[in-house]
């Protein structure tokens, strides 16, 4: 698997300014709020996509020992 360093995202004005909100409470700056929530949509992505790939190994095996 490669891996890329970059990522590009683009929010709407209202969550943008609710982002930036959430940064000024929580202390941190924008770009690791930012960060974080791309962080744990792709490792949420790939446990899905792992899963799925578990599940289809699992009705081939069944299959083919039916």
């Amino acid at each position: 698997m490669t891996t890329n360093s970059e990522v590009s995202v683009t929010f709407s004005s209202e969550m943008l300014d609710h982002l930036r909100v959430q940064a000024q409470r929580l202390h941190v700056p924008l770009k690791w709020l930012v960060a974080s929530l791309v962080l744990d949509t792709t490792e949420t992505a790939a446990r899905r996509r792992k899963a799925s790939e578990r599940s289809a190994l699992l009705h081939r095996s069944v299959a083919h020992a039916v």
